[in-house]
């Protein structure tokens, strides 16, 4: 096996339910690539029914939903999980890590040289522990689904961030609002990256200063004012606002995408604002 060059960056959680354990597996692996979300965003979705959980067809929309393409392999290997998470690409898997009657969705983000493989578990039975460090012979014996008459073995699912019209990889340090790019396909590169920059629902209160104090949006007013005439400057923002306000009756968006949406469209104005009332600068 070669060397580990890197490895998924997951956020190891525990599931809120006793049969969310695909969306919380799948928000894990969207958050580490990019993916503004969490385990209620990603079931609202998803759609985990209880006694049921969810199934892969279900996955699958959902990744392409909130901005991901995924690869599913049935049968895997370890090697080829390896090869996802040396990329930094987390796998989500089902598996029975207690041999109990039913499969369980999990997020492998590391495999080490001797094959040892690193899970982010949600719902491991002791509550303060959410990973498990799996040696690779009992990893294979554990990587199975089981049916009514058969056993589905190996089934893991990459996921990496989409390519967006124009064939270019989209950039997780850019995009990380994709939630919201995805809704009415595309928009203006300027407005991306001032959506790229606005501060998350909970930062976007009434009190404007500390809006403008969020380093992100510090940035992009210094980037956006080296580039902009005050004026201009105020008019992409303008038309940043029309985007998001657009997403909150457009009738495809979640009632959580409109509400962020709402609140960061407040925020773009802010941001043109504060903008347009410095000088020019000069390079």
């Amino acid at each position: 096996m070669t060397s580990k060059a890197a490895r998924a960056n997951v956020d190891p959680v525990r599931q809120r339910t006793q049969y969310s354990c695909v969306a919380a597996s799948l928000a894990m692996a969207l958050k580490a690539v990019g993916v503004r979300c969490d385990e209620d965003s990603v079931d609202e979705i998803l759609g985990a029914v209880p006694g049921r959980g969810a199934a892969w067809d279900q996955a699958i929309a959902t990744a392409q939903y909130f901005g991901a393409r995924v690869t599913l392999v049935c049968p895997c290997t370890v090697d080829r999980i390896k090869e996802w998470t040396d990329q930094g690409i987390p796998v989500l898997i089902a598996w029975c890590p207690e041999g109990r009657p039913w499969g369980h969705a999990s997020c492998v983000f590391d495999v080490s040289d001797d094959g040892t493989v690193m899970v982010a578990d949600p719902n491991i039975p002791n509550p303060e522990e959410v990973v498990r460090e799996v040696p690779r012979e009992d990893f294979y014996r554990k990587w199975y689904e089981p049916g009514e008459k058969y056993l589905v073995r190996r089934t893991a699912m990459a996921v990496e961030r989409d390519i967006p019209r124009g064939g270019k990889v989209a950039s997780t340090r850019d995009l990380p609002n994709r939630v919201e790019v995805l809704h009415l396909g595309s928009a203006p590169p300027e407005v991306l990256t001032l959506l790229a920059c606005l501060p998350p629902v909970d930062h976007a209160g009434p009190q404007r200063w500390r809006i403008l104090r969020d380093p992100q949006v510090a940035k992009v007013v210094r980037d956006l004012r080296a580039q902009h005439e005050p004026a201009a400057l105020r008019e992409l923002a303008g038309t940043t606002r029309d985007y998001l306000e657009s997403l909150v009756t457009h009738k495809t968006a979640s009632p959580a995408v409109r509400v962020r949406a709402g609140e960061q469209a407040r925020v773009a104005w802010y941001v043109a604002d504060e903008a347009a009332r410095l000088p020019r600068s000069t390079r």
